[in-house]
């Protein structure tokens, strides 16, 4: 397996662990179901890269790409409305663990548009 499907496949666990750490029992679907379909979408374009076209470099592109929408949107959550943390959320701790999500994400999504050229 590539380096870039095990970074989408290691990514999306830590994304859902840490979703499930923090919502466990405590928030509503709509507040974590973004997070699941992020991680959905990049073990999902991880598994069929196995066999890599351009097609399918693409989906790992826009996989990384949704990833980073949905983290950009919690990040600046973070920063401009602290009061909607939420429970389990101590300010720093979620805003350095999202910071680094939305770093690794950033990195996943400009390393997967080489997939494309060299797919």
């Amino acid at each position: 397996m590539s380096a870039h499907r095990i970074a989408a496949v290691v990514f999306a666990t830590i994304v859902l662990g840490g979703e499930i750490y923090r919502s466990w029992g405590e928030r509503a679907v709509a507040l974590w179901l973004d997070d699941f379909l992020v991680a959905v979408a990049l073990v999902l374009a991880a598994l069929l890269l196995n066999r890599a076209t351009p097609r399918r470099a693409a989906l790992m592109t826009g996989a990384w790409g949704f990833a980073v929408g949905v983290i950009f949107i919690s990040f600046f959550d973070k920063i401009l409305l602290p009061a909607m943390l939420g429970p389990g959320a101590e300010f720093h701790r979620l805003n350095l663990f999202v910071t680094l999500e939305l770093a690794v994400a950033i990195a996943g999504l400009f390393a997967s548009t080489r997939l494309s050229s060299d797919a």
